[in-house]
């Protein structure tokens, strides 16, 4: 699937702001003694999304930013499932 054009534009916007979501809901529920690293490594991702979410439209005005996106969203996800 290509994300940027139609629905996939809008389905890969939706996954963002649900991950940003998913973010602000579990960081307050971490043990910031043993998990600050990991809590500071999702403020990351979430400065990230949030990046990504006001530039949308420039993002996709060539073709090597959406490679990069989808790269960059594969690794945090490895990271995150271990």
């Amino acid at each position: 699937m290509r994300i940027g054009s139609g629905t996939d534009d809008s389905v890969a916007q939706y996954l963002v702001r649900e991950s940003q979501f998913f973010i602000e809901w579990i960081i307050p529920d971490m043990d910031l003694e043993t998990d600050i690293t990991f809590a500071s490594e999702l403020v990351d991702l979430q400065r990230l999304l949030s990046r990504w979410k006001l530039s949308w439209s420039d993002l996709w005005l060539n073709e090597k930013e959406p490679q990069e996106v989808a790269m960059l969203a594969q690794q945090w996800c490895n990271y995150i499932h271990g």
